[in-house]
């Protein structure tokens, strides 16, 4: 049985919006896919690109105009920002976060993500500060 992890897309950039991000990674996937489809047609495919959601569905889009399509083996991981942003940055600010505090700086995380997603996260990892929710990005984008 082949496994094929496709991590292969252009990075989301500051000012990018989803849609934009999509309609660059469409090309990319649809390509990708094709060759799998050709190469390994019974392979497992897992996608860790963003927006994961359309990509899988790109995906299968293609795999049913070439035959080869297996519901159980098209599979999308959307944590790949969490993993990245989530856990690394504020597990480094914590490290640091005595440092911060004695020079006088007020240390708050915010992202994109949802308020419980944050509470997870300053659980597992004993946060010391502050995480806040920008869902709509309104604040990122400014």
């Amino acid at each position: 049985m082949d496994l094929v992890i496709i991590l292969a897309a252009v990075p989301r950039k500051p000012r990018m919006t989803r849609d934009d991000l999509f309609k660059i990674n469409v090309g990319i996937v649809r390509t990708l896919c094709e060759g799998i489809s050709k190469s390994r047609p019974n392979a497992i495919v897992n996608f860790i690109s963003n927006p994961v959601n359309s990509t899988v569905a790109i995906a299968a889009e293609v795999f049913k105009k070439a035959g080869t399509y297996d519901p159980k083996g098209l599979l999308g991981v959307m944590t790949v920002d969490v993993v990245r942003a989530n856990t690394f940055v504020p597990c480094a600010f914590t490290d640091s976060y005595e440092k911060f505090k004695k020079a006088g700086a007020v240390v708050v995380g915010i992202s994109g993500h949802d308020v419980a997603s944050h509470n997870a996260l300053a659980s597992k990892y004993t946060l010391p500060f502050t995480l806040l929710s920008d869902e709509g990005n309104k604040v990122r984008e400014q």
